[in-house]
């Protein structure tokens, strides 16, 4: 669109500000952006010389420059959103910029903010104080703190990616602004309209600009009760209905576009929950065998609960060649599932199973965790991608039925989602408040397994090789997510200690290890394996007993000495290991065999409306399970190759490190464990791929049909 047509009206509300508002009003006049401007002066109210400075100003300026027009309103205090609405309604420009009356902001910025609505990449944009300046401190902590929390609770209510939801440059499409109708008198009128245009389908951008903040002393206005304020008000507009606003917005000057905007997002919507309810409903139809039998037999659970909530089990090291006697130790398991169905103790004599449907349900929630993960970085087309190849694939289905090799499950697969989630919002924003719940979120996975322990390690170096960050930044985010592993780990590792000598969540790490190094064993050297493998198994355990002054062998002692003896193996044969962690157990999705439990059943509820329905079912899974794995790898292969980030190498990077921690951990033949980890991460990369693969298609066919 033609500059000539755009006419910038910049609303500025003064309240108290003799003393900053004519040199900003200087500023505002001799800022150049190239389209004429509007200057809207709303006095909310002032009590000092505030008046009398903008009348000077005004006598001094008005009519000297055509392209500068000047309007100035008196009202009685009634807090900035008056002030701002006053302005709004009055102002008659293509695009409309609020100014604050101190001089904490540059009218030089005005030219970043406008660009991108009249380019028509967006209808809003905000300015940032925090795309560029990371995390800066601004008046005072409080201050900076209030504002990223503010910023992370809306993002996090409304699915968005601001950096700097506060920030007085927020820049609209003159119709679209003076369409919306706002509530709010004071500070929260900000808060209403971020969040109802984000109800309403429209996208934020944001820019960077430059900010000079002034302390309280200096006539700094907002307050602790504003920030309050703007929480509820953001949680009150999530579920406040918004359809007198979509009316308003029918009937402005550019209604069918802005109609456009709201059908999309309502379109979008429906999808989300039409994939969390499908979601749900494969999972339970998976989970109905195990059901009926738990509801038709009660107290079936019963022994299995009072076994997985007990504070410690014996947990099996090894056995001795010799005697050919099991070996004990005792240690403590990792704890968060034992207190995620202590929840339950008094759900009745089925309380496993209604402990087991939670943790169902909580692998559908995670759905929501994948959708939000891959919408922040890819928009919500990639969002829609990752989640429907969340609902639809097999061996997630398989992950959330009831059954002894899965306990735990969904709980771990919903914390991994959630630290997927949180990291790529991070990688987007920057914000350390999305850092400090990924690494929660990642810490918490571990407490229910310990292969999760380390996962900081890739996230650190992701950090350190982020050029983006100051190194001061840099070493603000690694204490970060070391603090919070240490806080969240610390108890569980401090009682086995204490109990049995080892620094470690449980021994199931060690155990996984041992069983690769066994299979690696097996695989390059079997004629020698009872010679070779067996025999140094043998010599770790006499060497833990022998040291042990009790005769009682010491957990940690035997762990750190039989992990150091496979480690060995595995360092030997390098190549053949990493073979070993790409076989068809870990890479290739599991196909109708694992549902061959369910086959009876199925015939028998099915048998009315198909003569053998096995032949029916089993197919349509091995095929399903196959088509999600192919969009998952064309998603992953067009992401590599020409990702969405638009940064290449980093978002390479981020995958690559983040895959390898997974990948590299010692597998145990086909355990699910081994091949869900990775997953919900996988999913949301794929997502992002997926969507630009399919918006390059139709882009290249709009151009075919043009040419």
């Amino acid at each position: 669109m033609p500059e000539k047509k755009h006419k910038l009206s910049v609303i500025i509300p003064v309240y108290n500000e003799e003393n900053t508002v004519e040199t900003l009003l200087e500023k505002v006049v001799n800022t150049s952006v190239g389209i004429p401007m509007e200057i809207i002066i709303v006095n909310d109210g002032s009590t000092d010389g505030s008046a009398a400075a903008i009348r000077n100003f005004l006598k001094n300026h008005s009519g000297k420059d055509p392209s500068r027009s000047f309007l100035y309103l008196e009202k009685e205090n009634g807090g900035k959103g008056s002030a701002l609405k006053a302005g709004i309604a009055r102002s008659t420009g293509s695009l409309v910029i609020i100014q604050d009356a101190d001089l904490e902001y540059d009218p030089a910025d005005y030219v970043k903010c406008i660009r991108p609505i009249m380019e028509g990449k967006s209808k809003v944009v905000y300015g940032s104080r925090e795309a560029e300046n990371r995390n800066r401190f601004y008046s005072a902590p409080l201050f900076y703190l209030g504002g990223i929390v503010l910023s992370f609770w809306i993002d996090l209510l409304y699915n968005g990616t601001l950096t700097d939801e506060p920030t007085c440059y927020k820049t609209f499409d003159g119709d679209l602004i003076r369409s919306l109708e706002v509530e709010g008198e004071k500070f929260e009128w900000e808060v209403e309209v971020t969040c109802k245009l984000f109800r309403l389908g429209f996208s934020i951008m944001e820019v960077p600009v430059s900010y000079y903040p002034r302390k309280m002393d200096c006539g700094k206005k907002i307050r602790a009760k504003d920030g309050f304020q703007g929480l509820w008000t953001a949680l009150k507009w999530r579920f406040k209905s918004v359809g007198e606003q979509k009316k308003l917005l029918a009937e402005s000057k550019q209604g069918a576009l802005f109609t456009s905007y709201t059908k999309m997002h309502t379109k979008a919507v429906w999808a989300v929950w039409s994939l969390l309810i499908l979601a749900c409903v494969l999972r339970l139809a998976y989970a109905l065998p195990h059901m009926e039998t738990a509801l038709r037999t009660p107290g079936l659970e019963e022994k299995v609960y009072k076994e997985n909530t007990m504070a410690i089990r014996k947990h099996f090291c090894n056995y001795s060649p010799e005697k050919k006697s099991v070996d004990h130790v005792e240690i403590r398991k990792a704890p968060l599932y034992r207190i995620f169905l202590s929840f339950f103790k008094y759900a009745g004599k089925n309380r496993m199973l209604i402990a087991e449907l939670a943790g169902l349900f909580l692998s559908v929630l995670a759905l929501y965790a994948v959708y939000a993960g891959a919408s922040a970085v890819g928009g919500w087309k990639s969002g829609l991608w990752a989640s429907g190849l969340y609902a639809l694939s097999p061996l997630l289905i398989v992950a959330a039925f009831p059954n002894v090799p899965y306990w735990g499950m969904t709980l771990f697969l919903f914390l991994l989602s959630l630290q997927g989630c949180f990291l790529l919002r991070f990688l987007k924003t920057s914000l350390v408040v999305d850092l400090f719940f990924a690494a929660v979120a990642g810490a918490l996975a571990a407490l229910t397994d310990s292969r999760n322990l380390f996962w900081f390690i890739p996230v650190v170096l992701i950090i350190i090789l982020c050029k983006n960050y100051t190194l001061r930044r840099k070493t603000e985010y690694i204490l970060l997510l070391l603090l919070v592993n240490m806080v969240i780990l610390f108890p569980a590792l401090a009682l086995n200690r204490s109990f049995c000598g080892a620094w470690r969540i449980d021994g199931e790490s060690s155990d996984r290890l041992f069983l690769s190094a066994m299979l690696l064993s097996l695989k390059t050297d079997r004629a020698n394996f009872d010679s070779n493998f067996r025999k140094a198994v043998k010599m770790t355990w006499e060497k833990s007993r022998k040291d042990a002054s009790n005769g009682k062998v010491d957990a940690g002692t035997y762990f750190a000495r039989r992990d150091k003896e496979m480690a060995k193996i595995i360092f030997r044969h390098p190549a053949e290991y990493c073979k070993l962690l790409f076989n068809k157990n870990v890479l290739v999705p599991f196909r109708a065999d694992l549902y061959q439990k369910q086959e009876k059943y199925f015939t028998e509820k099915f048998a009315f409306l198909l003569k053998n329905p096995s032949k029916v079912f089993m197919p349509s899974v091995t095929i399903l399970s196959y088509v999600v794995w192919l969009l998952t790898i064309l998603g992953l292969s067009w992401f590599v190759l020409l990702d969405p980030f638009r940064n290449k190498s980093f978002s390479i990077l981020v995958l690559v490190l983040v895959s390898a921690f997974y990948l590299l951990e010692a597998v145990s033949t086909s355990s699910i464990r081994n091949q869900i980890s990775l997953l919900p991460f996988l999913l949301m990369t794929a997502g992002c791929g997926l969507a630009f693969f399919f918006e390059c298609v139709k882009n290249s066919r709009k151009k075919s049909e043009n040419n």
